[in-house]
């Protein structure tokens, strides 16, 4: 939980469980390059939807830092697949 926040992450799967094994599915299906890529541009897409559904909500509000939350998430795996991927060059 991260306290200078009003919103825990153990909160967040216990509202939303249809995102909690996001994650999870996609690192299950990711093989190889294709998969990482694939699972990248999921995740990334992902985050695009979380972040623009936070922006319909008002500031401060729980649905928003939900939202927010769950983007900075997906754009972390994003970037971690992306990184993972055999050919990944820094």
């Amino acid at each position: 939980c991260d306290w200078s926040s009003d919103v825990c992450s153990s909160d967040l799967h216990q509202l939303a469980p249809q995102f909690s094994n996001t994650a999870h599915d996609a690192s299950r299906i990711a093989r190889g390059t294709q998969g990482h890529y694939d699972a990248a541009g999921e995740h990334g897409r992902a985050g695009f939807a979380h972040e623009k559904a936070a922006a319909e909500h008002p500031e401060g509000s729980f649905d928003r830092k939900y939202h927010s939350q769950m983007a900075q998430h997906h754009y972390g795996m994003e970037k971690l697949h992306a990184t993972q991927s055999p050919d990944y060059k820094a």
